[in-house]
């Protein structure tokens, strides 16, 4: 299953981490590869990370992922 942006529909989504997650390799990796993105925010996230349409803007965690899943 694609994962698609709730609001638009898009799959043109990337992961949204923290810079403190930088220091676990594969999240680097995926940072450097383009897959994800790292946030300027200092509050740090509620769960592990954000994802985020490229295509509308909208943004959300895994909570909220599961949260919008149950409604379909």
């Amino acid at each position: 299953m694609i994962k698609k942006c709730f609001r638009c529909g898009s799959d043109n989504l990337v992961k949204v981490v923290s810079a403190k997650s930088l220091v676990i390799p594969e999240i680097k990796r995926e940072v450097e590869s383009g897959a994800a993105e790292v946030s300027c925010g200092c509050a740090g996230f509620l769960s592990s990370h954000m994802t985020r349409c490229r295509n509308c803007g909208f943004e959300w965690d895994n909570i909220m992922e599961r949260q919008m899943l149950q409604r379909e």
